[in-house]
């Protein structure tokens, strides 16, 4: 793979993504569950979050990002 084929944006996100799986296969095995189910299970979640809401506020040095429903 060429990585200078990508942008900077793409490559964050891939990074993002790769990053969350591992989070997502640490959790899963730290509480001996199945990592495909785990993985399964934050996507439903996700993409429940993704359809439904939006970011209203976001400070990169706070905590949380606030959303809120989408109309």
């Amino acid at each position: 793979m060429n990585y200078e084929e990508y942008s900077p944006y793409t490559l964050a996100m891939a990074q993002l993504t790769a990053d969350t799986i591992r989070q997502i296969v640490l959790i899963a095995d730290a509480n001996d569950k199945d990592r495909d189910s785990a993985l399964e299970s934050f996507a439903d979640v996700f993409g429940k979050i993704a359809a439904n809401y939006r970011l209203e506020k976001y400070d990169p040095d706070g905590p949380v990002a606030h959303v809120g429903a989408k109309n």
